[in-house]
């Protein structure tokens, strides 16, 4: 007999405890009294609501011991249990969610819509770019066809800068020359001005000698 009740003790406190470790609902959009026995006769302890989660205690044929979130602990009608979430709190949560998502869409949105104006601020920069390095190409050959016509033009510039180089010399030794004959030049009309006046000078000491031999006969 103590075996048998000993047995049915541990089977009690197994239910107890299996049933301690279950989250229940209040079924329906309603409010239910949490009374301190089994029975509407006993007092009531408190009103609860389909959107307050309970924990049960122990279950009973008809009533079941639960506690709620607050710590109190009393006996509701087991018709009004169940493990299913209220459609009032599914409803609640599926609001909540319909909110972050839409604030996350919002935001992926938000986020779209700065990563297109700079994606098309990419698009224009990359073309700028790429207009600036067509002129840059354009420029770059233009500048080899001119510095191929400018390395031409330099080396005529050298060529006919030897050649005028070339010429000043000759003119220097021309002209170096010329005053060399023009002094030449009047080192023989001054040589040949001396010749003619020794000569005059000659001829005229001769013309004299002569006068006086002649006049020196006519008188013998």
């Amino acid at each position: 007999m103590m075996k048998k009740l000993f047995l049915a003790f541990v089977t009690v406190a197994m239910l107890a405890t299996t049933a301690s470790a279950q989250t229940m609902y209040i079924s329906d959009d309603i409010k239910i009294t949490l009374r301190t026995g089994q029975g509407t006769d006993h007092k009531i302890i408190s009103m609860i609501s389909s959107s307050q989660p309970i924990k049960i205690l122990e279950e009973g044929p008809d009533w079941t011991r639960v506690r709620l979130s607050s710590g109190q602990e009393g006996w509701i009608v087991n018709r009004f249990v169940t493990d299913k979430v209220p459609a009032g709190i599914t409803l609640t949560s599926l609001k909540r969610r319909y909110e972050t998502v839409s604030k996350k869409a919002a935001a992926l949105t938000e986020e779209r819509l700065r990563l297109q104006d700079e994606n098309d601020s990419l698009k224009q920069s990359l073309a700028e770019t790429q207009t600036k390095f067509s002129d840059l190409d354009e420029l770059h050959t233009n500048l080899v066809k001119e510095s191929s016509g400018y390395l031409t033009l330099k080396k005529k510039h050298h060529i006919v800068t030897r050649e005028l180089n070339s010429v000043k010399n000759e003119s220097t030794t021309l002209s170096s020359e010329l005053n060399s004959l023009k002094r030449d030049k009047k080192i023989y009309w001054f040589i040949a001005g001396g010749v003619l006046l020794l000569v005059g000078m000659l001829i005229g000491a001769s013309s004299k000698s002569s006068g006086r031999g002649r006049s020196s006969m006519g008188l013998k």
